[in-house]
C-alpha cells in the first residue's frame, strides 16, 4: 500500500509516494512547465520532468520525454543516458506496448495522467477516463441536473461535447486533451469565423508619421525654392496618412504651426495667423488623399514652379 504526498498548490499533484508501513519515499517526482508554458495552464499535461524509482532494477532518475499531445512517450535514464520505458499508445490512449525496466513502475502516462495498474483506467483530477472505451466512466458534471440553473446563466461558448456527458475531447483525443477532466483547452474550442479586415488605426505607429516629416522637412531645406513650404506640408500629411498615421500627423501639424505662431516676433501676428491656416489647409489636403493616388499628383496644386522635379 502506498501513501501519497500532494502540493496543494499544484492542484493536488503528486510529488512523491511513500510505503504506507515504514514511510520509505517508493517514487518521488518533479513537475515544472507543462503545455502551457506555465506551471498549470494544461493541467500538468506535458509537465512532468522526471521520475525518480528508490529501488529496483531501474532505481535512480528518469528523464521523461512527450509526444506533441503531452503524452508520455519515453524516460531516459539520467545516470547513463539511455532509454529505460517506451510507451505506445492507440488513438484513445489505449496502451499497446510498454517496454522496458522502468516501464511498469510509471504511473504517468497517457496524458501525464496517474493510470491506475489494476483497471488501466486514467485518473483525471475530477473524472476517471477508460481508454479501452474511449469515453469518461461518468457524466460531464457540469451537465449534470445540479448544474442545470448554472448553465442557464453561464456566458462562455457552448460546444457540442455537451450534448453527449461521457464524450472526451470531442472523441478526438490524438490531437487535443483534457487538462482536468472537465472541459477543452481554448485551442480546442470552437472558433467564430474571422472578422474581415479593419482599416489601419489612425494612431498606428506614430514613428512612421515622425519619418515622414522629417523626410519632407530635409528635402524642403535642400529644395530651397520659395513657395514650395505648403506643397512640402501636404506631402508630409499625405504620406503619414498613408502609413496608417493620420491622427498622430494632424496633432504634429497642429503643433508645429502654434509654435511657429508663439515663436514669431513680428508685428502683423494677423499675417502670420492667416498663413498657419493656410499651411493647415495643405495638411488637411495631405491627409484627404485617395488610396488611388500618389502624394506628388494630389499634392500638385501646392508645387511652386521652379521646384526641382525630382521633388
Amino acid at each position: 500500500d502506498l501513501k501519497f504526498v500532494s502540493d496543494p498548490v499544484w492542484f493536488g499533484r503528486h510529488i512523491a509516494e511513500l510505503n504506507a508501513t515504514n514511510h520509505a519515499v517508493v517514487r518521488s517526482y518533479v513537475w515544472g512547465l507543462d503545455l502551457s508554458e506555465t506551471l498549470d495552464g494544461a493541467g500538468g499535461v506535458g509537465g512532468l520532468l522526471w521520475v525518480r524509482l528508490a529501488g529496483g532494477p531501474a532505481s535512480g532518475a528518469h528523464f521523461v520525454s512527450y509526444d506533441g499531445n503531452g503524452n508520455v512517450w519515453q524516460l531516459v535514464s539520467a545516470g547513463t543516458g539511455t532509454e529505460t520505458a517506451r510507451y505506445e499508445y492507440g488513438p484513445f490512449g489505449e496502451p499497446l506496448r510498454a517496454t522496458g525496466p522502468a516501464a511498469p513502475l510509471n504511473p504517468f502516462r497517457f496524458s501525464t495522467k496517474r493510470t491506475d495498474p489494476g483497471t488501466g483506467l486514467v485518473l483525471y483530477e475530477y473524472r476517471v477516463y477508460s481508454p479501452s472505451m474511449g469515453r469518461w466512466t461518468c457524466m460531464d458534471p457540469i451537465n449534470e441536473r445540479g448544474s442545470e440553473l448554472i448553465n442557464s446563466t453561464r456566458a462562455v461558448v457552448g460546444l457540442d461535447e455537451e450534448n453527449h456527458l461521457y464524450a472526451c475531447v470531442h472523441n478526438n483525443p490524438v490531437i487535443t486533451f483534457d487538462p482536468f477532466g472537465l472541459y477543452l483547452p481554448p485551442q480546442a474550442w470552437p472558433q467564430p469565423p474571422p472578422l474581415p479586415p479593419s482599416p489601419p488605426d489612425d494612431w498606428y505607429d506614430p514613428l512612421q508619421a515622425a519619418a515622414c516629416f522629417c523626410k519632407n522637412y530635409r528635402d524642403m531645406r535642400k529644395a530651397n525654392t520659395i513657395g514650395a513650404d505648403k506643397y512640402f506640408h501636404c506631402l508630409a500629411h499625405c504620406c503619414s496618412a498613408k502609413k496608417g498615421a493620420k491622427q498622430t500627423a494632424a496633432i504634429i501639424g497642429l503643433a508645429r504651426e502654434l509654435c511657429d505662431i508663439c515663436r514669431n516676433k513680428s508685428d502683423n501676428l494677423l499675417k502670420e495667423f492667416l498663413d498657419s491656416m493656410s499651411d493647415m489647409e495643405a495638411n488637411q489636403h495631405g491627409l484627404n488623399c485617395p488610396k488611388d493616388k500618389s502624394c506628388k499628383d494630389w499634392c500638385a496644386k501646392y508645387r511652386p514652379k521652379g521646384l526641382d522635379p525630382k521633388y
